[in-house]
């Protein structure tokens, strides 16, 4: 993936695989519990939750679609978690991708 950006008093745009791993890590370091483990099937179960209301949300999918797991956990944390640091992080992310794609 290349990226690109700029330097010098502008905001320089990382660029990050959107892994499982970096997402359930991201959630944890936000507040939000979440977690995955995989199943003798080899399915992933992945799931979100807080220490008042326990285990909120979670879902099943197929070990080929880790990524598609990643995407649930960060929509259902912004969703469950509007007021949470990875949500206000998120939304930015957000703001910047729909001006840049309006932008092209």
């Amino acid at each position: 993936m290349e990226c690109s950006g700029r330097h010098g008093g502008c905001i320089a745009i990382v660029c990050m695989e959107h892994t499982l791993l970096n997402t359930l890590k991201a959630l944890n370091e936000s507040g939000i519990s979440a977690a995955a483990r995989l199943l003798s099937d080899g399915h992933v179960e992945v799931w979100l939750g807080d220490a008042e209301w326990g285990v909120r949300s979670s879902a099943l999918f197929s070990g080929e679609e880790l990524d598609v797991a990643a995407r649930w956990l960060s929509d259902n944390a912004v969703r469950l978690y509007p007021d949470s640091p990875y949500a206000a992080v998120a939304r930015l992310i957000s703001g910047w991708v729909a001006g840049a794609t309006q932008q092209s």
